[in-house]
């Protein structure tokens, strides 16, 4: 089937190597199949690290990943 995939992040904490603070913590999102969202915030925030880990997949990203 060519029908388009849902997303869907439960409890995922994202923070970059060698940092202590997590850059996204305890994040749930889920995006139904076909659906459209707007990632919106201030710069540093963690709106390309989610879009990168959407695209490429979390083990693409220099993250320590965790999750719940």
């Amino acid at each position: 089937s060519n029908s388009p995939p849902s997303i869907t992040f439960k409890s995922v904490t994202f923070r970059h190597k060698g940092q202590t603070n997590p850059l996204l913590r305890n994040f749930s999102m889920h995006v139904p199949a076909g659906k459209k969202v707007a990632i919106v915030g201030h710069p540093g925030c963690g709106k390309s690290t989610l879009l990168h880990a959407i695209n490429f997949g979390p083990e693409t990203l220099e993250l320590k990943t965790i999750v719940k």
